[in-house]
Parts: C-alpha cells; sequence; structure tokens
C-alpha cells in the first residue's frame, strides 16, 4: 500500500521549497475547506508530514483545536452536561464518570482503558454510528455497544432533544443552516447522518474562517488551515508568541460563532533543525529512514 501511494507522490513544490496547494474554501457541503489530497502534504499519510521542516532560524506552530466537534455540539445544544465535561478538560473522561464507569479525579493515566472506550463512543456519536458499527471498534458484543449509547442519550439528554429537533426541521423545511447562513439543502436524498453532523462540522468551518481572518489581520504568518487546525510561522525566538497569539484568534472565532462559549486549543512548536512528527507516523518515518541509510551504506 505504502509502495503504491508513493508511485503517486506529486507534491506541488516551489523554488523555496514550499509546498503550496489550492486549499478549495467551501468546496464540501459543510463549506470546509476540501484540498486535492494528491496535492497537500496534510492530505498524504501521516508518516510523510515529517517531510515538514523550517529552514535555518525557523519555527512552525500547529495549533489544533481540543475536541472542536463536542463542544461545538455542547454550545449549541445548550446541554449543561457538555459543557461541564468540556470545561473539564478531558471529554472521554467526564463522560465515563458521568456514566459510572470511573470514579470522581479518574485519569487518562489512572483508568486507560475506560476512558479509550467511552472516548470511543463519544467519537462514534459525532458520526452518528449504530450499536453495529460501534461493536468491531469497541470488540464487545452489539448489545453492550447498544448500552453504551443508550448511557449516551442518557447522559447527554438535551444534547440528543436538539439533535433530533434540528434534523426534523431541517426535512421538512428543506435547508439548516450555520450560525452565519451557509446553507444545506436537504433533500429526499440527504443522508440523516449528514444532516445530524452538519451543525458541528459546518460550524467549525464558520470558526476557522474567521480565525485565518483574525490571525491574518493580526499579522500573524498563517501557512495552512488544516481542518481543525492553523499551521503557522516565525521566528525560532518569536515562535512562542506567535503560537499564543494564535490561541487567542481561535479563541475569539470560537466565541464569535457560539455565542461566548470558547474552545481550547493544543500546540505543536517545530523548530529548526527538528522536524515536524505526527505520533501515528512516526514509526512509519523511522523505518523508511533506517532502510535508506541501509541503502546509502551498502552504495558507499
Amino acid at each position: 500500500s505504502t509502495l503504491v501511494r508513493l508511485n503517486k507522490l506529486e507534491l506541488p513544490f516551489g523554488k523555496d521549497g514550499r509546498n503550496r496547494a489550492p486549499i478549495m474554501p467551501y468546496r464540501a457541503i459543510t463549506g470546509r475547506n476540501y484540498p486535492p489530497t494528491s496535492k497537500f502534504i496534510f492530505g498524504k499519510p501521516t508518516w510523510l508530514r515529517s517531510l515538514v521542516k523550517p529552514e535555518p532560524g525557523r519555527a512552525i506552530g500547529y495549533v489544533d483545536l481540543c475536541s472542536a466537534e463536542f463542544c461545538i455540539a455542547a454550545a449549541l445544544s445548550g446541554d449543561p452536561a457538555m459543557k461541564a465535561a468540556y470545561e473539564s478538560g478531558d471529554v472521554y473522561m467526564a463522560f465515563a464518570t458521568e456514566a459510572g464507569a470511573a470514579p470522581r479525579g479518574a485519569t487518562q493515566e489512572t483508568h486507560p482503558e475506560v476512558r479509550d472506550r467511552y472516548k470511543t463512543v463519544v467519537l462514534g456519536v459525532q458520526y452518528d454510528q449504530s450499536a453495529f458499527g460501534l461493536t468491531k471498534k469497541l470488540g464487545r458484543q452489539t448489545w453492550q455497544a447498544q448500552e453504551l449509547l443508550d448511557i449516551h442519550r442518557r447522559v447527554y439528554d438535551r444534547y440528543w432533544q436538539w439533535s433530533e429537533w434540528m434534523s426534523q426541521k431541517a426535512i421538512f423545511s428543506g435547508s439548516i443552516e450555520t450560525v452565519f447562513g451557509w446553507p444545506l439543502h436537504v433533500t429526499p436524498r440527504t443522508k440523516p447522518r449528514t444532516i445530524s453532523n452538519f451543525p458541528m462540522q459546518a460550524n467549525g468551518a464558520e470558526i476557522l474562517r474567521w480565525a485565518c481572518c483574525y490571525a491574518v489581520e493580526a499579522g500573524i504568518e498563517v501557512h495552512a488551515p488544516v481542518q481543525d487546525a492553523l499551521l503557522v510561522g516565525g521566528s525560532a525566538e518569536e515562535i512562542d508568541e506567535v503560537v499564543r497569539a494564535t490561541q487567542a484568534v481561535l479563541e475569539q472565532a470560537s466565541a464569535l460563532v457560539l455565542d461566548g462559549f470558547t474552545l481550547r486549543s493544543a500546540k505543536k512548536i517545530v523548530r529548526f533543525p527538528e522536524r515536524y512528527a505526527d505520533k501515528r507516523g512516526v514509526g512509519m518515518w523511522n523505518q523508511v529512514m533506517n532502510l535508506l541509510e541501509e541503502l546509502e551504506y551498502d552504495h558507499a
């Protein structure tokens, strides 16, 4: 699979070594950016992202919104339990605690397996997965997966009422919109999953667009928007301040879209001579680099 993908590796690079690709805003029905995966480094397998490396004296910052869809759902639905879960700092452990699967004060370190199980449920709900869809991921029986989904409905009852009401309204009226009016036109062929997930995805796109506007106006060097994140750059000495400013504009944008409720963000800073690394692809990148070193040694 990797070798086949490498045969199609045709990333456009300029003479300055920068990868430039069309961002394609509003190309997705949710209004999200949809850059061609064949031309955008962040559309490639995660291990290839380690090709990204700042120039001498430079640094980059990757600032990513934390649990964005969960927070957006909490804010739009007004579900107090969801808001409290987000404000706790760990939505997955908060859900496990509310469900009675972990004691108060439990953390990722003390209850890792429980957290992973409830994380799978939270992420599955965001994409409207059924009990059958969750069964394989959880490694459990279908009735056990359904039981966990029922717990989610009980703990976040206000959210479910809002979600079902929004979906019914969209079907009857023929459309559903974001806070700033980006519409999804609903037809008999529109999938229920598309409708129920639209408010989170589309308002997430609204947040990122406003963040890009605020960032540029603040003089931040924006390299690229990446789903729910901004890749920014600056000198190695100034990158910490650049990242703090980027986090501030993301908070500002989320507060605008979510009527005062703000999203947290996580940061990753890479200074020359380090490379960007996605933990999901580190093993593959290291394996490929070791193979290249062996080839160079053999040829020498």
